[in-house]
């Protein structure tokens, strides 16, 4: 969980390093040959831990914006926590961690 704004910095540093990561390895994969599905199972716990991540970062900025008096009506529907969650559910968040 993360606690401090230092914390939430750290962990921007960790999706971006992680999500790097995760597309070069699997630029590496299929340039040895292996195919999309077992690809996707190598890979499926390097991008779990980059969803944990993102699903603290975007908690974490969510609670932020509360604090702020920002009124967000659906701020936390839908998203609780998943054994597997959609990467299309972060993909504005994580676009947006990436800029940064």
């Amino acid at each position: 969980m993360i606690k401090t704004d230092k914390e939430y910095k750290l962990t921007l540093g960790l999706i971006k390093d992680n999500y790097e990561y995760i597309e070069s390895y699997k630029l590496i994969l299929s340039q040895q040959g292996i195919n999309e599905e077992d690809t996707k199972r190598v890979l499926e716990p390097l991008v779990t831990n980059c969803i944990g991540l993102l699903e603290e970062a975007y908690y974490y900025d969510a609670i932020k914006r509360l604090e702020n008096n920002t009124k967000y009506t659906d701020l936390f529907k839908g998203l609780t926590i998943l054994t597997k969650v959609e990467a299309e559910i972060y993909e504005g968040y994580l676009k947006k961690v990436l800029t940064i």
